[in-house]
Protein backbone atom coordinates (compact mmCIF):
# COMPACT_ATOMS: atom_id res chain seq x y z
CA UNK A 1 0.00 0.00 0.00
CA UNK A 2 1.00 3.40 -0.52
CA UNK A 3 0.72 5.21 2.79
CA UNK A 4 2.13 8.15 4.04
CA UNK A 5 4.22 8.78 7.19
CA UNK A 6 2.45 6.75 10.06
CA UNK A 7 1.82 8.64 13.52
CA UNK A 8 3.95 6.91 16.19
CA UNK A 9 0.92 7.09 18.57
CA UNK A 10 1.21 4.77 21.79
CA UNK A 11 -2.31 3.32 22.09
CA UNK A 12 -4.99 4.74 24.16
CA UNK A 13 -7.42 2.71 26.37
CA UNK A 14 -11.14 4.18 26.37
CA UNK A 15 -13.03 4.14 29.17
CA UNK A 16 -16.82 2.38 29.49
CA UNK A 17 -18.28 5.61 28.49
CA UNK A 18 -17.00 8.76 27.70
CA UNK A 19 -19.53 12.33 28.56
CA UNK A 20 -18.34 15.61 26.46
CA UNK A 21 -18.97 18.54 26.76
CA UNK A 22 -18.64 21.64 24.66
CA UNK A 23 -17.91 25.32 25.33
CA UNK A 24 -20.53 27.76 24.72
CA UNK A 25 -18.62 29.36 21.58
CA UNK A 26 -17.96 25.78 20.28
CA UNK A 27 -21.60 24.81 20.11
CA UNK A 28 -22.39 28.00 18.40
CA UNK A 29 -20.08 27.18 15.90
CA UNK A 30 -21.30 23.99 15.72
CA UNK A 31 -25.22 25.40 15.35
CA UNK A 32 -24.27 27.80 12.83
CA UNK A 33 -23.17 24.60 10.49
CA UNK A 34 -26.71 22.86 10.97
CA UNK A 35 -28.62 24.29 8.51
CA UNK A 36 -31.74 22.30 7.09
CA UNK A 37 -30.25 19.36 5.16
CA UNK A 38 -27.28 21.12 3.93
CA UNK A 39 -24.61 20.11 6.24
CA UNK A 40 -21.08 20.07 5.82
CA UNK A 41 -17.38 20.06 7.74
CA UNK A 42 -15.54 20.48 4.60
CA UNK A 43 -13.08 18.73 3.45
CA UNK A 44 -9.72 17.52 5.39
CA UNK A 45 -7.46 14.68 5.42
CA UNK A 46 -7.05 11.87 7.91
CA UNK A 47 -3.66 10.80 8.52
CA UNK A 48 -2.37 7.16 7.40
CA UNK A 49 -1.62 5.16 10.90
CA UNK A 50 0.42 2.44 8.66
CA UNK A 51 -1.62 0.94 5.97
CA UNK A 52 -5.31 2.36 7.28
CA UNK A 53 -5.99 3.78 4.02
CA UNK A 54 -8.99 1.25 4.02
CA UNK A 55 -10.86 2.98 7.14
CA UNK A 56 -9.78 6.31 6.32
CA UNK A 57 -11.23 6.34 2.67
CA UNK A 58 -14.57 5.55 4.69
CA UNK A 59 -14.71 7.55 7.10
CA UNK A 60 -14.22 10.23 4.46
CA UNK A 61 -17.41 8.55 2.84
CA UNK A 62 -19.44 9.04 5.87
CA UNK A 63 -18.38 12.29 6.60
CA UNK A 64 -19.31 13.24 3.86
CA UNK A 65 -22.80 12.18 4.01
CA UNK A 66 -24.94 14.97 4.99
CA UNK A 67 -27.58 13.57 7.48
CA UNK A 68 -24.88 11.44 8.73
CA UNK A 69 -22.89 14.39 9.80
CA UNK A 70 -25.75 16.66 10.92
CA UNK A 71 -27.28 14.12 13.42
CA UNK A 72 -23.77 13.74 15.08
CA UNK A 73 -23.40 17.64 15.71
CA UNK A 74 -26.66 18.05 16.95
CA UNK A 75 -25.46 15.85 19.69
CA UNK A 76 -23.94 18.54 21.82
CA UNK A 77 -27.73 19.74 22.39
CA UNK A 78 -27.55 17.06 25.25
CA UNK A 79 -24.43 15.79 25.89
CA UNK A 80 -24.07 17.16 29.34
CA UNK A 81 -26.68 14.66 30.05
CA UNK A 82 -25.92 11.58 27.93
CA UNK A 83 -23.26 9.25 28.20
CA UNK A 84 -22.35 7.55 24.30
CA UNK A 85 -20.51 4.71 23.26
CA UNK A 86 -16.87 4.55 21.97
CA UNK A 87 -17.43 4.82 18.18
CA UNK A 88 -20.14 7.39 18.76
CA UNK A 89 -17.82 9.40 20.70
CA UNK A 90 -14.99 8.63 18.91
CA UNK A 91 -16.68 9.71 15.41
CA UNK A 92 -18.26 13.26 17.15
CA UNK A 93 -15.09 14.26 18.41
CA UNK A 94 -13.14 14.29 15.11
CA UNK A 95 -16.46 15.81 13.22
CA UNK A 96 -16.19 18.43 16.18
CA UNK A 97 -12.67 19.56 15.66
CA UNK A 98 -13.26 19.52 11.70
CA UNK A 99 -16.06 21.56 12.13
CA UNK A 100 -14.27 23.81 13.92
CA UNK A 101 -11.23 23.82 11.82
CA UNK A 102 -12.90 24.57 8.73
CA UNK A 103 -14.29 28.01 10.33
CA UNK A 104 -11.03 28.88 10.09
CA UNK A 105 -7.87 29.34 7.24
CA UNK A 106 -5.77 26.84 8.67
CA UNK A 107 -5.57 23.47 6.68
CA UNK A 108 -4.71 20.46 9.25
CA UNK A 109 -5.34 16.71 8.92
CA UNK A 110 -6.89 14.98 11.56
CA UNK A 111 -5.75 11.55 13.43
CA UNK A 112 -8.50 8.88 13.12
CA UNK A 113 -6.53 6.89 16.31
CA UNK A 114 -9.34 6.79 18.26
CA UNK A 115 -11.92 5.54 15.45
CA UNK A 116 -9.31 2.99 14.76
CA UNK A 117 -9.29 1.82 19.17
CA UNK A 118 -12.92 1.51 18.75
CA UNK A 119 -12.86 -0.20 15.61
CA UNK A 120 -10.59 -3.11 16.98
CA UNK A 121 -12.43 -3.27 20.08
CA UNK A 122 -16.26 -3.81 17.32
CA UNK A 123 -13.83 -6.60 15.59
CA UNK A 124 -10.32 -7.75 16.46
CA UNK A 125 -9.36 -8.79 12.93
CA UNK A 126 -8.44 -4.91 12.03
CA UNK A 127 -6.01 -4.93 15.17
CA UNK A 128 -2.71 -4.29 14.19
CA UNK A 129 -1.51 -2.67 10.69
CA UNK A 130 -2.26 -5.42 8.32
CA UNK A 131 -4.01 -3.98 5.32
CA UNK A 132 -7.37 -5.04 5.37
CA UNK A 133 -10.64 -4.39 3.35
CA UNK A 134 -12.48 -0.93 3.51
CA UNK A 135 -15.55 -2.52 2.73
CA UNK A 136 -15.52 -4.90 5.87
CA UNK A 137 -14.43 -1.69 8.23
CA UNK A 138 -17.08 0.10 6.55
CA UNK A 139 -19.80 -2.52 8.07
CA UNK A 140 -18.02 -2.69 11.13
CA UNK A 141 -18.34 0.44 12.11
CA UNK A 142 -22.17 1.10 10.77
CA UNK A 143 -23.09 -2.07 13.33
CA UNK A 144 -21.05 -0.70 16.22
CA UNK A 145 -23.11 2.52 15.73
CA UNK A 146 -26.22 0.89 15.37
CA UNK A 147 -25.43 -1.46 18.98
CA UNK A 148 -24.53 1.61 20.59
CA UNK A 149 -27.80 3.49 19.75
CA UNK A 150 -29.52 0.24 21.08
CA UNK A 151 -27.84 0.62 24.27
CA UNK A 152 -27.99 4.25 24.78
CA UNK A 153 -32.12 3.74 24.03
CA UNK A 154 -32.55 1.10 26.79
CA UNK A 155 -30.68 2.93 29.32
CA UNK A 156 -32.91 5.79 28.79
CA UNK A 157 -36.44 3.66 29.11
CA UNK A 158 -37.72 5.25 32.03
CA UNK A 159 -36.74 8.90 30.53
CA UNK A 160 -39.20 9.82 28.32
CA UNK A 161 -38.35 13.51 27.72
CA UNK A 162 -34.61 12.16 27.09
CA UNK A 163 -36.02 8.88 24.73
CA UNK A 164 -37.48 12.19 22.59
CA UNK A 165 -34.91 14.17 22.17
CA UNK A 166 -33.16 11.36 21.10
CA UNK A 167 -35.16 10.37 18.66
CA UNK A 168 -34.89 13.69 16.90
CA UNK A 169 -31.07 13.50 17.31
CA UNK A 170 -28.66 10.61 16.84
CA UNK A 171 -30.31 7.60 18.29
CA UNK A 172 -32.37 5.32 15.72
CA UNK A 173 -31.12 7.03 12.97
CA UNK A 174 -28.11 4.78 11.44
CA UNK A 175 -30.61 2.01 10.67
CA UNK A 176 -33.28 5.03 8.89
CA UNK A 177 -30.05 6.84 7.03
CA UNK A 178 -28.10 3.66 5.70
CA UNK A 179 -29.79 0.36 4.32
CA UNK A 180 -31.80 -1.75 2.38
CA UNK A 181 -34.29 -4.24 2.76
CA UNK A 182 -33.85 -7.14 0.51
CA UNK A 183 -37.50 -9.12 -0.39
CA UNK A 184 -36.16 -12.99 -1.28
CA UNK A 185 -38.79 -15.46 -3.10
CA UNK A 186 -38.42 -19.03 -3.86
CA UNK A 187 -41.02 -21.38 -5.95
CA UNK A 188 -40.78 -24.59 -5.81
CA UNK A 189 -40.38 -26.43 -8.88
CA UNK A 190 -42.50 -29.28 -8.05
CA UNK A 191 -46.13 -27.34 -6.62
CA UNK A 192 -44.86 -23.73 -7.31
CA UNK A 193 -45.40 -23.06 -3.76
CA UNK A 194 -44.12 -20.00 -3.36
CA UNK A 195 -42.37 -18.65 0.20
CA UNK A 196 -40.81 -15.01 0.45
CA UNK A 197 -38.94 -13.19 3.71
CA UNK A 198 -37.37 -9.90 3.74
CA UNK A 199 -33.89 -9.28 5.42
CA UNK A 200 -32.25 -6.19 6.08
CA UNK A 201 -28.44 -5.11 5.03
CA UNK A 202 -26.82 -2.32 5.70
CA UNK A 203 -25.72 -2.23 1.79
CA UNK A 204 -26.30 -3.62 -1.32
CA UNK A 205 -23.51 -6.15 -2.40
CA UNK A 206 -23.36 -7.35 -5.83
CA UNK A 207 -21.41 -9.87 -7.96
CA UNK A 208 -19.72 -8.92 -10.89
CA UNK A 209 -21.54 -10.60 -13.58
CA UNK A 210 -18.15 -11.35 -15.52
CA UNK A 211 -17.43 -14.82 -17.22
CA UNK A 212 -14.03 -16.19 -17.07
CA UNK A 213 -11.83 -18.30 -19.38
CA UNK A 214 -10.51 -21.32 -19.32
CA UNK A 215 -7.33 -20.69 -17.32
CA UNK A 216 -9.78 -19.05 -14.66
CA UNK A 217 -8.88 -15.40 -15.51
CA UNK A 218 -11.59 -12.65 -16.01
CA UNK A 219 -11.92 -11.23 -18.63
CA UNK A 220 -11.05 -7.35 -18.02
CA UNK A 221 -11.73 -6.35 -21.39
CA UNK A 222 -15.72 -6.98 -21.07
CA UNK A 223 -17.86 -3.95 -20.60
CA UNK A 224 -20.60 -4.19 -17.74
CA UNK A 225 -22.51 -1.54 -15.98
CA UNK A 226 -24.01 -0.65 -13.03
CA UNK A 227 -27.17 -1.33 -13.91
CA UNK A 228 -26.21 -4.79 -15.43
CA UNK A 229 -24.99 -6.06 -11.49
CA UNK A 230 -28.00 -5.12 -10.10
CA UNK A 231 -30.15 -6.84 -12.53
CA UNK A 232 -28.08 -9.89 -12.23
CA UNK A 233 -28.47 -9.46 -8.57
CA UNK A 234 -32.63 -9.99 -9.20
CA UNK A 235 -32.50 -12.42 -11.42
CA UNK A 236 -33.90 -15.54 -10.87
CA UNK A 237 -31.56 -18.50 -10.04
CA UNK A 238 -32.13 -21.87 -9.63
CA UNK A 239 -31.81 -23.67 -5.92
CA UNK A 240 -30.97 -27.32 -5.02
CA UNK A 241 -32.24 -29.57 -1.81
CA UNK A 242 -34.85 -26.41 -1.28
CA UNK A 243 -37.15 -27.73 1.38
CA UNK A 244 -40.82 -26.75 0.40
CA UNK A 245 -43.75 -26.07 2.80
CA UNK A 246 -46.22 -28.12 0.76
CA UNK A 247 -44.27 -30.68 -0.24
CA UNK A 248 -42.03 -31.26 3.38
CA UNK A 249 -39.36 -32.70 1.14
CA UNK A 250 -36.37 -31.61 -0.11
CA UNK A 251 -37.32 -30.02 -3.94
CA UNK A 252 -35.15 -28.06 -6.63
CA UNK A 253 -36.70 -24.34 -6.46
CA UNK A 254 -36.16 -21.06 -8.22
CA UNK A 255 -34.70 -18.13 -5.90
CA UNK A 256 -35.55 -14.55 -7.12
CA UNK A 257 -34.60 -11.23 -5.35
CA UNK A 258 -36.55 -7.30 -5.01
CA UNK A 259 -35.77 -4.59 -3.08
CA UNK A 260 -38.58 -3.90 -1.04
CA UNK A 261 -37.36 -0.75 1.50
CA UNK A 262 -34.83 1.56 0.56
CA UNK A 263 -33.45 4.19 2.65
CA UNK A 264 -32.17 7.85 2.43
CA UNK A 265 -28.20 6.49 1.39
CA UNK A 266 -28.19 3.57 -0.27
CA UNK A 267 -24.43 2.30 -0.89
CA UNK A 268 -23.11 -0.44 -3.49
CA UNK A 269 -20.44 -2.63 -2.96
CA UNK A 270 -19.57 -4.21 -5.98
CA UNK A 271 -17.62 -7.35 -4.61
CA UNK A 272 -14.63 -6.66 -7.10
CA UNK A 273 -12.31 -8.41 -4.40
CA UNK A 274 -12.65 -12.25 -5.32
CA UNK A 275 -10.59 -15.36 -2.72
CA UNK A 276 -8.01 -15.46 -5.18
CA UNK A 277 -8.43 -12.29 -7.62
CA UNK A 278 -9.27 -9.02 -8.00
CA UNK A 279 -11.89 -8.16 -11.08
CA UNK A 280 -10.39 -5.16 -12.86
CA UNK A 281 -13.15 -4.43 -15.15
CA UNK A 282 -14.82 -0.88 -15.86
CA UNK A 283 -18.20 -0.75 -14.07
CA UNK A 284 -20.36 2.15 -15.70
CA UNK A 285 -22.02 4.06 -13.50
CA UNK A 286 -23.41 7.33 -13.29
CA UNK A 287 -24.12 10.13 -11.38
CA UNK A 288 -28.02 9.56 -10.96
CA UNK A 289 -29.52 5.84 -10.22
CA UNK A 290 -32.73 4.83 -10.85
CA UNK A 291 -34.10 1.80 -8.41
CA UNK A 292 -37.50 1.93 -9.50
CA UNK A 293 -36.85 -0.86 -11.84
CA UNK A 294 -35.79 -3.19 -9.14
CA UNK A 295 -38.44 -2.75 -6.50
CA UNK A 296 -40.87 -5.10 -5.41
CA UNK A 297 -44.63 -3.16 -5.55
CA UNK A 298 -43.46 -0.24 -6.99
CA UNK A 299 -45.66 2.23 -6.13
CA UNK A 300 -46.60 4.81 -9.15
CA UNK A 301 -45.79 8.03 -7.45
CA UNK A 302 -42.86 6.67 -5.45
CA UNK A 303 -39.83 7.89 -6.78
CA UNK A 304 -36.37 6.11 -6.09
CA UNK A 305 -33.84 8.59 -7.53
CA UNK A 306 -30.54 8.76 -6.29
CA UNK A 307 -27.50 10.79 -6.21
CA UNK A 308 -24.01 9.78 -6.47
CA UNK A 309 -21.55 12.03 -3.62
CA UNK A 310 -18.63 9.49 -3.02
CA UNK A 311 -16.63 6.81 -4.25
CA UNK A 312 -14.17 4.36 -3.19
CA UNK A 313 -11.63 3.16 -5.15
CA UNK A 314 -9.09 0.61 -4.42
CA UNK A 315 -5.73 1.02 -6.69
CA UNK A 316 -3.89 -2.02 -6.52
CA UNK A 317 -3.93 -6.07 -6.96
CA UNK A 318 -6.07 -8.73 -4.48
CA UNK A 319 -3.52 -8.86 -1.99
CA UNK A 320 -2.13 -5.31 -2.20
CA UNK A 321 -2.77 -1.89 -3.44
CA UNK A 322 -4.36 1.55 -1.96
CA UNK A 323 -7.63 2.98 -1.22
CA UNK A 324 -8.49 6.44 -1.81
CA UNK A 325 -11.99 7.89 -2.35
CA UNK A 326 -13.85 10.92 -4.60
CA UNK A 327 -16.04 12.78 -2.60
CA UNK A 328 -18.62 15.55 -3.31
CA UNK A 329 -18.61 18.57 -1.21
CA UNK A 330 -21.19 20.53 -1.92
CA UNK A 331 -20.91 21.26 -5.70
CA UNK A 332 -17.49 20.21 -6.03
CA UNK A 333 -15.47 17.10 -6.18
CA UNK A 334 -12.06 15.98 -4.72
CA UNK A 335 -9.87 13.17 -4.41
CA UNK A 336 -9.39 12.55 -1.30
CA UNK A 337 -5.84 10.25 -0.15
CA UNK A 338 -4.67 10.44 3.36
CA UNK A 339 -3.86 13.40 4.60
CA UNK A 340 -3.55 15.08 0.85
CA UNK A 341 -6.81 16.10 -1.65
CA UNK A 342 -7.39 18.15 -4.60
CA UNK A 343 -10.19 19.22 -6.62
CA UNK A 344 -11.12 16.72 -9.54
CA UNK A 345 -13.88 16.88 -12.53
CA UNK A 346 -16.90 14.43 -12.71
CA UNK A 347 -15.02 12.67 -15.62
CA UNK A 348 -12.42 11.75 -13.24
CA UNK A 349 -14.86 10.44 -11.24
CA UNK A 350 -16.73 8.34 -13.76
CA UNK A 351 -14.03 6.85 -15.10
CA UNK A 352 -12.97 5.48 -11.76
CA UNK A 353 -12.21 1.96 -10.93
CA UNK A 354 -15.13 1.63 -8.00
CA UNK A 355 -15.38 -0.48 -5.27
CA UNK A 356 -17.91 1.34 -3.14
CA UNK A 357 -20.39 3.68 -4.48
CA UNK A 358 -22.40 6.11 -1.95
CA UNK A 359 -25.91 7.31 -3.16
CA UNK A 360 -28.36 9.08 -1.83
CA UNK A 361 -32.20 10.16 -2.35
CA UNK A 362 -32.89 13.27 -4.29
Amino acid sequence: ENTSMAENESAVEIPISIPISFSQPEKKIIEEKIVDEIISVGTHGLRNLGNTCYLNSALQSLFHTNKFTQNFLRLNNFMEQAKIGHMTSAILQILVEMTKSSSSTVDKSFSPKKILDALVEENSQFRGRNQQDSHEALISILSALSREEEEEKDNYQQDQEMLNNMNHMLLMTIPRIFGVQIRSCAVCDTCETETDWTEDYNDLSLFIPIESDDNNFYNSNKPISLLQCIQHFTNSEPIEEYFCSKCRIPNNAKKSRLISELNDVCIIHLERLQPDKKVTNHIHFSEQLDLSPFMFRQKDNTQNLYELYSVIVHDGSRFSGHYYCLCRDKEKWFEISDSTFYEVDIKKVLSSQAYILFYKKI
